[in-house]
This record gives C-alpha cells, sequence and structure tokens, in this order.
C-alpha cells in the first residue's frame, strides 16, 4: 500500500484521491494535464474542497468510471466502493467546451493549435490510468514534440527509493540536524549548475 498523500490535492490523480494502493508515473501525467489546463485557461480545473469533492469535481468533467476503474478499489474499503459505485452516471464534458479556440492566441507553428492541445489534455485526463497516456508517449504528441529531446530522456529507472532513513527513530532536533547536514553536504560537492564535483572538474578541464 503506497500513501494516498501525494500531490497537491487539485492536481491528485483518481487512482490516489480512491486509495487504490497502487500507481506508477501516470499520476505525474494526470498532473501535468491539469497543470496544462490551468496555464491556457487561468484557472484551476478540478478545485476541489476534500478528497471526496475533488472526486466530484472530475467526474463532473471527465465522467463516471467504469467498472474496471471501480475493481482497482480495495475490496477492504467498502465505503468507497459504495460512494463511487452510487454516484449519478455522468458523461463527459467535451473538452472543446473547457479549452476554447479562443484561450489559444496565433501561433507561427501549425502544431501549436487549440485542436492538437485539447488531444494531448484528452489523453493526459483519463480516469482510468491503463487508458492515460504514459510519459513517453505525451513527450512524443505533435503538440509538445516539437521540443523533444531525446538526449532529455532517462530512459533507464534510477533505481529504488531507499526508505530506511524515514524507518529511524529520532527525536526532531536529530532530524533537523541529518536535514541540516545532507544539505551542507551537497553545497560541499555541487556547484550552482548541480553539477557534482568530478562534473564541474571535467567541465573546467574541457574549458582549458
Amino acid at each position: 500500500m503506497m500513501t494516498p498523500y501525494v500531490v497537491t490535492r487539485y492536481y491528485r490523480a483518481p487512482e490516489v484521491i480512491l486509495h487504490t494502493g497502487m500507481y506508477d508515473e501516470k499520476v505525474d501525467v494526470w498532473s501535468i494535464g491539469c497543470i496544462f489546463v490551468g496555464l491556457i485557461t487561468h484557472r484551476i480545473l478540478f478545485k476541489g474542497e476534500n478528497y471526496l469533492d475533488q472526486w466530484t469535481k472530475i467526474t463532473d468533467i471527465v465522467g463516471s468510471p467504469d467498472e474496471e476503474f471501480i475493481q482497482r478499489i480495495p475490496q477492504e474499503m467498502p465505503y468507497i466502493v459504495t460512494f463511487v459505485s452510487q454516484q449519478p452516471k455522468k458523461k463527459q464534458i467535451p473538452w472543446k467546451k473547457i479549452v476554447k479556440d479562443s484561450n489559444f492566441p496565433p501561433s507561427k507553428n501549425a502544431r501549436l493549435n487549440s485542436a492538437s492541445a485539447r488531444d494531448l489534455i484528452s489523453k493526459m485526463l483519463k480516469l482510468n490510468p491503463d487508458n492515460r497516456q504514459s510519459i513517453e508517449e505525451a513527450i512524443r504528441h505533435p503538440y509538445v514534440n516539437l521540443w523533444f529531446d531525446a538526449k532529455e530522456v532517462i530512459s533507464e529507472p534510477m533505481g529504488n527509493y531507499d526508505t530506511s532513513v524515514e524507518e529511524r527513530e529520532l527525536r526532531i532536533e536529530e532530524w533537523k540536524q541529518l536535514i541540516f547536514d545532507t544539505v551542507k553536504n551537497y553545497e560541499a560537492t555541487h556547484d550552482v549548475f548541480e553539477r557534482n564535483s568530478s562534473q564541474n572538474q571535467n567541465h573546467v578541464n574541457g574549458n582549458a
């Protein structure tokens, strides 16, 4: 079971809101989609007051979940299953009513248009993560592919997150000292460009 307390509520993916227990990088795709709409329309797309209201705000726009998504909700949380199942069935609102043509200034690039942006949004804001675009697919979408640079893409996972530090029993002052020491160590080994000492030395030698 992974924690549900990730991502600011307005940008939290459906599978996290409903405590489905498992999620992957597609929660970030959802967040990016919400931010993208906000940048275009100048308003928050899903502005819920709590996690249940957040769910309602989402389904008001993207529509009700299918049975496959409901099956993701752990059965040991019957109150959530009941809440989702008993909600009135809603249809998706066409993205053209939310992301309007008038939100887009004229562009010299034919690919940077409202229709292309809406297509990208519709693929990022799928309720079911199985149907949602992956990061790899999103960065190759015509709307953003203009800026795609293969050298900036990390294809190999960087390893699992080490939770051993969090599992330690420390007093507050000890946690503060640990954080302080970590920051000072990073400052001592990295320059302002976030390169570590060896990278920085290679940069200097290259310029020489």
